[in-house]
């Protein structure tokens, strides 16, 4: 109760203020609101109370505690009460303070009277809390204190001063650390998200971070490029803003709302680039996450897998077409062995037949079916004869060959049978072990041995005697010939003995070789054999001396590869020995012959070079005179190369001056000009647009003689493209009117010449009310179609100098030339009731929609910026004053319902 009534007072309140200003742990801040009021309730028993000894006692002690220094004071500013902590920081026992006022005890008159006007204050009513700060000579805080004092009344209604001390220097100091370590975490903070960025600018694949509103906050490089957006165009925009028409953004839009709900989004999709349309697969995954706020955020990654997707459908056309080729390699290998006369067959590891040849189920008289998985074996087969089969597949098995010539009475016709039994181990198209075995039939082979014997006979007299005539055939041949295999000579005519002068039997000695050679000679007639051998011919001219007269001789060498009568390649030379005169002829003759042909080669080198290059190329002389064009050239005006090559002139012109300016031209690069232009011209023969640059140059013909090199580098679809990137940079894809971007420089354009004539202009701002509620109601096609009949009742509704685009989204735009706030909002009413009329005839059924405008009128040294701000914010007024009307900017003197 004498709490309770303490707090009455007013000191309570004012002891808890004053402590929990000063940021004292809420323990010391109790402990001095219960000191306070035990010690109002002391100094009140203490009057007349002899009993309240024990109290004063326990408060001294309970006060004594509190390590900041706690004080009492009567309405004449002597100390009636204070606690350890006081004397202590006044370095005087209790006894000297208690009764004495602070005036007494302050170290210098200034203090005194500060203290002094503090006290009259806080009896008057105002309590007094400040911060002292004591700092050394570098700015370092030496001491820092709260003072606080408040007023309050005793139980007998006087005024008493409660006051404490208490030192908050080492606060002080930890809030300087803590606002370094605050600046230090803001640094790391910022070079955190930098590093976050750069590492998600790394993964190859679009990553992005969405808010709770689906709103980009951070996107990697990937993302950008594969929207072929900037950051500022992405950060703080949704997919359904990026993209409104896309399927895809609203998918997106709605799996966000599952990945806040809890869900973990990880999917392949098949779907179409939002930009250039071309088809992808893609893996998403969303997952949802707090970010350093505690606030949710959606991350996701779309990892692009059509590559491993279209690999994976050729992957698998290619494994059906191998699957193809085995089954067809089989049926090829099976007709194959088919063709093959002997018996073929294939056995497994158990000695079963898994494939044999026709031949083979003849040679046993069993079908091929009843064979195939069999073993071949009759019913009525021995042991000892199954052992037999058994044991040499084995043996055939762990890759013994085996190769043998046998001869048995046939079990089926039981005639002699001569045969070569053939049996080795490979594996199948699985890795399997198998056999492979055939049976060649000989008996025909050995009956037909002696009749090839006596044939053999017959040949190797028939060869002698051919050899014999081809010896007497080349003796006639008056110039030096042989024949020669690995260095030896082994076929000479007269002639070749002659001129070295030695015998024949001298000559074809194998151990004389390259008689009386030098070695130069001997190594270069061994690279030519080798040549000649490998499908060269040598033919070639040289001067020497004869060995044996000394005299020069001239002649052409002849060396060519040919098959001796025993099948081998041989080298078959002839030395062909002409006079000095038919040696120099023959020399300009070849001489003549390489010139004429290069020149030939090189023209039509030339000719397949410039045909490659898909520009129309051409080569004239003086007068006009084509000799060399491509075939570009030829498809671009329609004619054959031989009417154009026909002579000067030979090009038909649709028009007399542009031919005469083609030979001026002709005559300024033959001058030593060059002609570099672009042209805009109209084909004649299509009446199709062209543009071409025009390039001629001087160069010098194969004859010597000047001619222009031209070349007209087609840029048509260069230029067409540039023309329709133009127009798609000023106009709305949806609705065909200007874009933002090219209704502000209208816009700027307007401005100047408004200011320069001191014209009016006017501005309208519009857009549908609630188009969010039929995108979602009636769909964003229908929404597309509301978009462009609103555009088109525009449209009748405004002037031919009228400037009406598309500001964004549901958003339009109207400059008005020429035009006053009041009629502009005559206009704008106008377009109002054009849309509130008359419900829109969509796919989807009859729309109601209307909308809300605002209006602006054009001031002096009024920015573009400013002039749209002040439409925008009319606009906004319109919306807020319960849409479907037209209203003005506040301050421009007129409103409009």
């Amino acid at each position: 109760m004498r709490v309770k009534a303490a707090i009455r007072t007013g000191l309570v309140p004012v002891v808890a203020l004053c402590c929990f200003l000063a940021g004292l742990p809420s323990g010391v801040a109790l402990t001095l609101t219960v000191v306070a009021a035990l010690g109002l309730e002391w100094r009140r028993s203490g009057r007349g109370q002899p009993d309240t000894s024990q109290t004063q006692a326990f408060v001294q002690r309970l006060i004594d505690v509190i390590p900041e220094p706690v004080y009492v004071k009567d309405s004449k500013g002597c100390y009636v009460m204070i606690n350890a902590a006081f004397s202590a920081q006044r370095g005087m026992p209790a006894s000297e303070i208690l009764g004495r006022s602070a005036r007494d005890l302050a170290p210098d008159p200034e203090t005194a009277a500060m203290v002094a006007a503090e006290d009259a204050e806080v009896l008057a009513g105002r309590n007094v809390y400040k911060e002292d700060i004591t700092r050394a000579a570098d700015g370092r805080i030496l001491l820092c204190r709260i003072v606080t004092k408040g007023r309050c009344y005793n139980s007998l209604g006087e005024r008493v001063i409660v006051g404490a001390n208490f030192n908050v220097t080492g606060l002080r100091q930890a809030e300087q650390q803590l606002q370094a370590a605050l600046a230090e975490q803001t640094s790391v903070a910022e070079r955190t998200r930098d590093f976050i960025q750069t590492l998600l600018d790394e993964i190859p694949y679009p990553m992005y971070v969405r808010d709770a509103e689906s709103r980009y906050r951070i996107v990697n490089r990937a993302m950008l490029a594969r929207y072929g957006l900037r950051s500022d165009e992405v950060i703080g925009k949704t997919i359904i803003d990026l993209h409104p028409e896309a399927e895809q953004s609203r998918r997106s839009w709605l799996e966000d709302r599952e990945v806040l709900a809890g869900l973990h989004v990880q999917k392949e999709e098949y779907g179409q680039h939002p930009v250039h349309g071309t088809p992808y697969y893609q893996i998403v995954i969303k997952g949802s996450c707090p970010d350093t706020r505690g606030e949710p955020v959606i991350v996701g990654i779309n990892i692009d897998v059509t590559d491993l997707r279209e690999s994976e459908k050729r992957l698998a056309a290619a494994l059906e077409r191998e699957r193809e080729q085995h089954h067809n390699t089989q049926s090829f290998v099976q007709r194959l062995l088919d063709l093959l006369p002997w018996p073929v067959y294939v056995k497994d590891a158990q000695s079963r037949y898994i494939m044999l040849n026709e031949a083979m189920s003849r040679d046993s008289f069993i079908p091929r079916d009843e064979l195939l998985g069999s073993t071949g074996l009759p019913d009525a087969a021995s042991a000892t004869e199954m052992r037999s089969l058994f044991e040499e597949d084995g043996e055939v098995l762990s890759g013994r060959r085996i190769l043998r010539e046998e001869q048995i009475r046939h079990p089926n016709t039981g005639k002699d049978t001569f045969r070569i039994l053939a049996k080795a181990r490979c594996l199948d198209a699985l890795g399997e072990p198998v056999i492979v075995g055939t049976m060649v039939e000989l008996t025909e082979l050995r009956q037909a041995e002696r009749e090839l014997k006596a044939a053999l006979e017959r040949e190797i007299r028939l060869r002698e005697r051919t050899e014999a005539f081809i010896q007497r055939l080349i003796d006639v041949i008056p110039d030096p010939f042989y024949v020669k295999r690995e260095g030896h000579y082994i076929l000479i005519n007269e002639a070749f003995a002659t001129y070295h002068g030695k015998s024949r039997a001298e000559l074809l000695d194998p151990a004389r070789s390259f008689h009386d050679a030098s070695e130069a000679s001997r190594l270069r007639s061994l690279d030519e054999d080798a040549r000649v051998l490998q499908g060269a011919e040598v033919l070639r001219e040289e001067r020497t001396r004869r060995r044996v007269t000394g005299e020069e001789v001239y002649r052409v060498v002849s060396k060519t590869r040919s098959v001796y009568i025993d099948g081998e390649p041989v080298i078959v030379g002839i030395d062909h020995h002409i006079t000095s005169w038919r040696r120099a002829e023959q020399e300009i003759k070849h001489a003549l012959e390489r010139e004429t042909q290069l020149r030939e080669n090189t023209l039509l080198f030339v000719q397949r070079l410039i045909d490659l290059i898909p520009d129309p190329v051409y080569v004239k002389k003086s007068g006009g005179l084509y000799v060399l064009i491509n075939k570009a050239f030829l498809d671009y005006h329609q004619r054959e190369r031989e009417e154009v090559l026909a002579g000067p002139n030979s090009l038909r012109y649709a028009r007399a001056e542009v031919r005469q300016l083609s030979l001026e031209e002709d005559e300024i690069v033959l001058a030593g000009g060059d002609i570099n232009k672009e042209e805009h011209t109209t084909r004649q023969a299509t009446g199709e647009e062209i543009f071409r640059i025009v390039t001629k140059h001087r160069s010098t013909y194969f004859d010597g003689e000047p001619v222009v090199v031209g070349i007209d580098h087609q840029i048509t679809r260069w230029r067409i493209a540039e023309r329709e990137l133009q127009r798609l940079a000023r106009e709305d894809a949806l609705t065909g009117l200007a874009n933002r971007r090219h209704f502000m420089q209208e816009a700027e354009r307007a401005l100047l010449l408004a200011t320069r004539y001191d014209e009016s202009l006017s501005l309208i701002m519009f857009d549908l009310d609630h188009f969010k509620l039929i995108n979602d109601q009636w769909g964003h096609n229908a929404g597309d179609e509301v978009l462009r009949e609103t555009v088109a009742r525009c449209l009748v509704c405004l002037r031919a100098t009228d400037l009406l685009a598309r500001w964004g989204g549901e958003e339009f735009i109207i400059l008005l030339p020429h035009t006053h706030l009041a009629e502009a909002c005559q206009v704008a009413e106008r377009l109002r009731e054009a849309l509130e009329h008359a419900p829109i005839n969509s796919s989807r059924g009859r729309i109601r929609a209307t909308l809300s405008a605002g209006v602006a009128q054009w001031e002096p040294e009024m920015s573009i910026d400013q002039f749209v701000s002040t439409a925008d914010t009319a606009l906004y007024a319109a919306k807020q004053n319960g849409r479907n009307r037209v209203q003005t900017a506040p301050g421009d003197g007129k409103d409009a319902a």
